[in-house]
């Protein structure tokens, strides 16, 4: 197999590998591992801390990104420091193994920025869709008052995230007070009971009234009958 050297081609050996950009080389259409590389893959969120980390500290390495940089800056300042010893212009393009080596490095940073611009995306579409079904149930849920409890205290009501402040629960997305929201729903639920009560009251009646018309509209019809056949047997 001939050796890769060129940017290009470095960019796509390392895009054909990767499971972000081509997970079908990872996994089946059912999502289904296709070999023991798969199982060590990381999933998209814990893989794009991997690959943007800043960090260099007791809590975790800088990220592949961050280190693919500094790996290139060094390579770099090698080829520059290889040219001032030869008396050659450090702007010269990189040749031999320099080359080789800087543009390896050049195509994978290529490669992680664009998994990592691939992951953003994704993220975002799932966090918009979250969001959409979150409205939904908020708009659904709306005015009951139904609480989901932590440790004690409301964490969410009506799917409304809640925090509590000088020990009162607020919503976060408008401030409003969640107590006071709760209360006039209740009044809000209690008032629509009563009025489907007075109104399954006034349908009864109404009903019973009808029940009523139609009985009183039977007998004179049953009345009505009678007389004519009396009439006619008085007549004869």
């Amino acid at each position: 197999m001939p050796q890769l050297r060129t940017v290009e081609e470095w960019t796509k050996k390392y895009r054909q590998g990767s499971g972000i950009l081509n997970p079908e080389n990872l996994f089946d259409k059912q999502g289904r591992p296709k070999s023991s590389k798969s199982y060590s893959f990381p999933d998209k969120k814990s893989y794009l801390e991997e690959l943007v980390s800043l960090r260099h500290d007791a809590f975790g390495p800088k990220g592949l990104v961050e280190n693919c940089k500094e790996k290139l800056r060094e390579e770099k300042s090698r080829w520059q420091y290889h040219q001032k010893n030869r008396n050659r212009d450090v702007k010269d393009k990189p040749t031999g193994d320099f080359a080789i080596t800087i543009n390896r490095l050049t195509a994978k940073l290529k490669v992680y920025r664009e998994e990592a611009r691939a992951i953003n995306s994704e993220l975002a579409k799932e966090e918009k869709h979250e969001s959409e079904i979150l409205a939904q149930k908020q708009k659904k849920f709306a005015g009951q008052g139904s609480c989901k409890l932590s440790d004690g205290l409301i964490a969410r009501c009506d799917f409304r995230d809640v925090e509590y402040k000088d020990g009162k629960p607020y919503f976060i997305d408008d401030g409003s007070d969640v107590q006071e929201y709760r209360a006039e729903c209740k009044k809000v639920m209690l008032e629509n009971a009563q009025a489907a009560k007075k109104a399954l009251r006034l349908e009864q009646e109404e009903i019973e009234r009808n029940n009523s018309q139609k009985i009183v509209a039977k007998k004179k019809a049953v009345e009505t009958q009678l007389n004519k056949i009396r009439r006619r047997k008085e007549a004869a």
